[in-house]
């Protein structure tokens, strides 16, 4: 059992004093220092158990590249190719005209797409003649239908078309 007595009854000399604080904050630093690591194990352990080895995606919301068709028109011949990757960004554009004498034909054709209901500029590309397929690149920055606007100088004239250039949102394939 311990009795406190009053200050006026203690007859402790101030030497004794100064010995009794070193103890006591040597005792709280000790019991914080333990607590510290006692609290540290218990954080380890409850993170480890919480986070899974490895995480899980779910396949089917995989967005992935793929080709796709393009056709229309253009001045009374019929136009046909393909647009990779077929996601928002840089897409690569193949086009051939069919049923057109493409002799005089200029060796680059200009392509400006947008999007219907939207207000937006048109995006324009510069497609290049190679092999007879006018090929390029087109920036389209959203999934959804865009129409474009074929030019094509042709001799002193220029012949105009349109086609559909499509970024179908198709997940898990």
């Amino acid at each position: 059992m311990v009795y406190f007595l009053p200050m006026k009854h203690r007859s402790t000399s101030p030497a004794k004093r100064g010995r009794h604080r070193i103890a006591i904050g040597s005792m709280t630093v000790l019991l914080a220092l333990v607590a510290a690591v006692l609290v540290g194990v218990q954080l380890r352990r409850g993170s480890s158990r919480s986070l899974p080895a490895t995480p899980t995606i779910d396949r089917r919301l995989i967005v992935h590249a793929h080709t796709v068709p393009v056709t229309g028109i253009l001045g009374g011949a019929t136009v046909q190719g393909t647009l990779y990757p077929g996601l928002p960004g840089s897409n690569t554009v193949h086009l051939t005209v069919h049923g057109l004498d493409m002799t005089s034909s200029s060796p680059s054709l200009t392509l400006v797409a947008t999007m219907p209901g939207m207000r937006m500029v048109g995006v324009t590309a510069r497609l290049r003649a190679k092999h007879g397929t006018y090929s390029g690149t087109i920036p389209l920055v959203m999934f959804g239908t865009y129409t474009a606007t074929i030019s094509l100088p042709q001799g002193c004239t220029v012949r105009h078309g349109m086609v559909q250039l499509s970024l179908p949102l198709t997940l898990g394939q």
